[in-house]
């Protein structure tokens, strides 16, 4: 039985009663209910069937939060604890920012390309996870390729990359036709990509297709990272230049801490200055008070400002803390008293900041440089700010990321 068949055998009886169960929420005034009806049942059509909800609970919702702007998302979905890395979707522990606003807005544009740009955990994959799940709200089919899941032998080559990048497509659309059963070596990596793409991918169904490319960093450096960015770009192109093909229904969304100008010289090559460029950053103040209101409120207002001037807003930090601090793994005190040190509760985490910055030599003389009051020299700025280490907009301008990084490093790399 086809994906289609199950959904029209299933549809008389359940979708209806979807409807039905969120309409009555919202003629009881139940919005945030409704809200989280919406979110389970846009769940459970894309899991089963690869299919956006029900039309009339899209306008319903969207009908919400138009006429309520403080209901959002976050705000009504179940709690889930952080466990590392992106934050779940359906979590309500995660912050939305300006950013978030400007991902969704160009995906309902339908463009071509957004990059979501940002130093190291500040959020570019939790921020990718939500526009994903906006955009099979919104009716598209949507997936995302991991490259930090990719083996050494998946990035030995431009041939193996792109055949790994096939293989995920198939995978996540659950698609018929696999990439190994068309791939044609004699053609080249980049045209057999693009071969399977237009003929088993983007003609599969008129809906758009929003595809996801997370860990893009990984790329940098490798010997074939200008023709991968290369052909990213000409899919971009293609848009004006082929309209009657169906590259105008691909939307690519990157996330990247690396700054591509040092790796692409040919601008004409790279896919990171054309499309919408979105800029993630650490928490302000109002954002960590958001935060410890959804862990219950487990600090006082000026607990708030000493942790936010401690981690100087960092989002995995803060999560992190919030998180042991509501689970009563330890106490405000024992936190702050062991947050530097190397048997504290972030000490694994303060020691792969150490053992990056430890491994170039020219990395730790300018995080000395930087700590002593001394300007970041120019060529390693760029890879320390993406890293996360420093912050700042010049290399005459920057400082280390937060304090606690600060206070860590000055005392091992003195």
């Amino acid at each position: 039985m086809t994906t289609l068949d199950r959904y029209i055998k299933w549809r008389p009886a359940e979708e209806w009663a979807w409807i039905a169960l969120m309409q009555s929420q919202v003629d009881c005034g139940e919005r945030v209910a409704a809200l989280r009806t919406f979110a389970q049942c846009a769940t459970i059509f894309h899991q089963q069937y690869k299919l956006a909800p029900p039309q009339l609970m899209v306008e319903l919702g969207k009908g919400i939060r138009e006429t309520d702007k403080s209901i959002h998302a976050c705000e009504v979905q179940p709690a889930t604890p952080p466990i590392g890395g992106a934050v779940p979707v359906l979590s309500n522990h995660y912050i939305q920012r300006d950013a978030d606003g400007l991902v969704f807005a160009a995906i309902d544009r339908h463009e071509s390309l957004v990059l979501i740009k940002g130093p190291r955990q500040t959020g570019k994959s939790s921020l990718m996870a939500r526009g994903i799940q906006h955009s099979r709200t919104c009716g598209f089919d949507a997936l995302v390729t991991n490259f930090d899941q990719f083996s050494e032998a998946d990035l030995h080559s431009m041939e193996s990359v792109c055949l790994r990048m096939a293989r995920s497509i198939a995978e996540e659309l659950e698609l018929v036709t696999m990439p190994d059963n068309v791939w044609n070596s004699s053609l080249g990596p980049h045209t057999n990509l693009e071969r399977y793409l237009h003929r088993h991918v983007l003609t599969r169904s008129k809906a758009p297709l929003l595809w996801g490319l997370d860990g893009i960093d990984r790329i940098f450096g490798s010997d074939w990272q200008t023709e991968l960015f290369a052909m990213i770009r000409s899919w971009h192109e293609k848009r004006a230049f082929e309209p009657q093909k169906p590259w105008n229904r691909l939307s690519l969304i990157l996330a990247c801490a690396t700054e591509a100008h040092h790796y692409i010289r040919d601008i004409n090559k790279s896919p990171f200055n054309v499309g919408v460029r979105v800029l993630t950053a650490d928490f302000t103040l109002a954002d960590l008070q958001t935060l410890n209101a959804r862990y219950d409120g487990v600090l006082q207002e000026a607990d708030i400002r000493t942790l936010h001037g401690l981690l100087g807003g960092h989002p995995f930090l803060a999560q992190r803390c919030l998180s042991l601090l509501a689970n009563g793994s330890l106490t405000y005190e024992e936190l702050l008293a062991t947050a530097d040190q190397e048997t504290g509760v972030l000490a694994d985490h303060l020691l792969r900041v150490r053992l990056f910055v430890q491994a170039v030599p020219e990395l730790e003389a300018a995080v000395s440089m930087v700590i002593s009051g001394k300007p970041c020299p120019v060529d390693v700025f760029a890879r320390l700010k993406s890293a996360g280490v420093l912050a700042g907009e010049a290399p005459t301008h920057t400082t280390v990321r937060c304090p606690l990084y600060l206070t860590y490093l000055r005392r091992c790399l003195s």
